[in-house]
């Protein structure tokens, strides 16, 4: 009979507990972008729309300020 090595069972399992848990990770993940994704665009419409109603000249500065705002505040 062959002799099994503890090492590469021990590894297997490990990997298969890696496995089991990599959905869970992805969906977590997934979660954060859209979350994040999300939030920028509110950020954005925010400040196009106070821009709109100020009648501020809108530039690339404001719009990045608002996405960034939107993300760092929260």
């Amino acid at each position: 009979m062959k002799k099994i090595d503890i090492n590469i069972l021990r590894k297997r399992k490990e990997f298969v507990a890696l496995l089991v848990r990599l959905p869970w990770l992805w969906d977590r993940l997934v979660a954060i972008v859209c979350v994040a994704a999300l939030d920028a665009a509110m950020g954005t419409f925010l400040v196009v729309a106070l821009a709109k109603l100020t009648h501020y000249q809108l530039n690339t500065n404001v719009v990045l300020w608002g996405i960034f705002s939107a993300l760092w505040i929260d």
